[in-house]
């Protein structure tokens, strides 16, 4: 748990890193494994590390004829509990099980991507290619720092007013009368338009 204050401090949730292949694939968290490799041609496992920054290396040794493919998972997550651990597991356990669900959640994770690309505009079709996945590119990196307006710019008056008293008491007393009269859900676009008419 990250802290800049001299408090104790608890995390009860914990980062992990994770993999998954069909195939005999040996693991190594120590850098110094591809340096061996390189130097002598063998991969040696080390799965402790302490007091360094860890890698997560994956070696395989397998022949892979012209046409064949080899599939692997190497899965990040971040802030899981005892119990989403011990699930994890589980799931481990049964190749076929977890390859659906990780199938299922890439497959839900590109489709979430593509939705808040796309309310961010981020999707314009020219006829140069190279342009259009320029302009995707630099949408994506910068809904990565600041997000999008969730559930298509509609706004929840009771966050909206606490947020506003926060961050510019003077725009909330300003408009009080105004915020007042909205509704309980309102889409920001025409509020932003009378406030950029009306400036203070």
């Amino acid at each position: 748990l990250l802290m800049d204050k001299p408090d104790p401090g608890e995390s009860l949730f914990s980062n992990i890193v994770w993999s998954h292949s069909r195939d005999n694939i040996e693991l190594s968290v120590n850098e110094k494994s591809v340096r061996t490799f390189l130097s002598n041609d063998e991969f040696e496992k080390d799965h402790l590390l302490k007091g360094k920054e860890g890698s997560f290396l994956k070696y395989v040794q397998k022949p892979l004829p012209s046409g064949h493919a080899m599939t692997w998972y190497i899965v990040a997550d971040v802030q899981k509990s005892q119990s989403d651990i011990s699930s994890i597991i589980s799931d481990l356990k049964d190749s076929d099980s977890i390859e659906k669900k990780l199938e299922k959640s890439l497959a839900d994770n590109y489709s979430a991507f593509e939705k808040n690309i796309g309310m961010a505009d981020g999707f314009q079709c020219t006829e140069v290619e190279i342009n259009d996945l320029h302009h995707t590119a630099n949408v994506t990196y910068n809904v990565l720092r600041g997000g999008v307006f969730f559930d298509n710019y509609k706004i929840q008056k009771n966050s909206f007013v606490l947020f506003l008293q926060k961050r510019s008491k003077k725009t909330f007393e300003a408009y009080q009368t105004n915020i007042k009269q909205l509704p309980d859900f309102f889409n920001i676009i025409p509020f932003m338009f009378d406030i950029f008419i009306k400036p203070i």
